[in-house]
């Protein structure tokens, strides 16, 4: 014999499924946000570093009078290569965090 307070509602049940799923979901997105901050941020050291070290080379070669545009300029390439892999990046970040909220 069955007893009726035993008994699930099918939608509690259906419920419970949806909110399990949705916070999988929810965590998925929050590991992966935190994943792309850690990645941001070692984007921009590197951005940081590259910058700190060209305008050592340019203070140096300034007093110097000597010039190497060739260099500067495959620094500057670079610079903005890890620039535009910063905004790619970011722009990652963004969807997790939109679609984690």
């Amino acid at each position: 014999m069955l007893e009726i307070g035993l008994l699930q509602d099918p939608q509690d049940g259906l419920e419970k499924e949806i909110l399990r799923e949705r916070a999988d979901v929810l965590g998925r997105a929050g590991n992966s946000l935190s994943e792309a901050l850690k990645k941001l941020g070692n984007i921009e050291q590197v951005i940081d570093e590259q910058v700190v070290y060209l305008n050592l080379f340019l203070k140096e070669r300034a007093e110097k009078q000597d010039y190497n545009h060739t260099f500067i300029r495959r620094q500057t390439v670079e610079i903005n290569g890890q620039i535009r892999k910063y905004n790619t990046m970011r722009e990652y970040a963004k969807l997790r965090y939109y679609w984690g909220c």
